[in-house]
């Protein structure tokens, strides 16, 4: 067998260093283009890989069509690969986590100003202004003072910028052998114009038997009819 029948996404991937996978990660502009997207607004998830799934129809217009169809690599802040499963828990954590840190500092607003008053009979200073800044929590469970947004600079979102499959894995998603290598510009293009190898052997293979049985003299070769 020329082609495994069953590989998951996460089997394509490839292992990016920190470098590498930066040059993929979709930039602000991009990203911000997706979220308001039909799609996004509907399942922000949606858009992201099931890594332990398929991938969808991978079109030559991957790498241009970014902000309404294209799907893209999950990433934790890490930037390693995570599913929408991990995401989601992420997410949920990170809310916790903000709805908490907003509870205590109503709490911590609540007793300042109740102190405020003593605070301005002894030494005039008025502890209404309060000594500790508002704080969120970000989407990866960090701490940011309420001057930044409540979120990582640029972040706009608790769901970390995923990226692009990069061209290797594209090429993976059609059925390419490691062996094959694109050249030339417009590679994303190229790829997905292509014709999946596997899917030529499929047609091939049942031409090679229609042939034999109709009475053709046909050597199938590597077809293994």
């Amino acid at each position: 067998r020329l082609f495994p029948r069953q590989r998951s996404v996460r089997a394509i991937l490839e292992p990016l260093s920190d470098e590498r996978w930066r040059q993929y990660v979709l930039t602000e502009k991009q990203w911000e283009q997706v979220r308001k997207s039909r799609d996004y607004q509907r399942d922000p998830h949606w858009r992201l890989a099931r890594l332990e799934g398929h991938a969808r129809t991978l079109r030559s217009s991957y790498h241009s069509s970014y902000a309404r169809f294209s799907e893209f690599v999950p990433l934790d802040r890490h930037g390693v690969p995570a599913s929408a499963e991990h995401l989601r828990s992420a997410s949920a954590v990170s809310a916790a986590a903000a709805a908490a840190l907003s509870t205590e500092a109503q709490h911590a607003s609540a007793a300042e100003s109740a102190e405020a008053p003593v605070a301005s009979k002894l030494g005039g200073v008025d502890a209404s202004c309060g000594s500790r800044p508002a704080v969120h929590a970000d989407a990866a469970g960090g701490h940011l003072d309420c001057a930044q947004g409540g979120h990582p600079a640029g972040q706009g979102s608790q769901t970390p910028r995923p990226r692009f499959y990069t061209e290797r894995e594209c090429l993976r998603l059609q059925g390419f052998p490691d062996g094959f290598s694109v050249c030339g510009q417009k590679q994303y293009q190229q790829i997905g114009n292509a014709v999946a190898p596997p899917v030529v052997l499929a047609v091939a293979r049942q031409l090679c038997l229609a042939l034999k049985r109709g009475g053709y003299p046909i050597e199938c070769g590597a077809l293994e009819c």
